[in-house]
């Protein structure tokens, strides 16, 4: 389950506008492991509080506020991305199931620059971001 997560998570962040101003006011780096499991504990352990949705506190909840972030994959990659906000869907018993992270708002070229790292952290192709710059 993991490993989907992980990929999951990756897909998510290749959602590089969002609605910011490009700069994270964090000043600590958290880091979300997912070699550590696939349980909203991990979550936890990386210093994030999410808090669960009115309604759907069952199976969502979301961290609202910005964050530097590292995703450490399941293969041991990692994936840096400054969010906006985070959105998890969650399984019976804290089973991560989703991760969509939103980040901030980059200048095109920072973008580029994110995307081509987490393309090559999970082994895609990143041959069309050469039209974006």
């Amino acid at each position: 389950m993991a490993q989907s997560v992980g990929l999951q998570c990756v897909v998510a962040a290749l959602v590089i506008w969002g609605g910011g101003v490009g700069v994270v006011s964090a000043t600590e780096r958290r880091t979300i492991d997912l070699r550590q499991g696939n349980n909203l504990k991990i979550i936890f352990d990386a210093g994030l509080r999410p808090w669960r949705t009115r309604g759907l506190e069952d199976s969502s909840c979301g961290v609202f506020h910005e964050e530097p972030l590292t995703i450490v994959l399941p293969s041991g990659e990692q994936i840096e991305i400054d969010i906006e906000r985070a959105h998890f869907t969650v399984l019976a018993g804290n089973a991560l199931n989703a991760a969509d992270f939103f980040g901030v708002t980059e200048p095109v070229s920072r973008a580029v620059e994110r995307v081509r790292s987490i393309c090559g952290a999970v082994g895609l192709s990143d041959e069309g971001l050469a039209h974006c710059e």
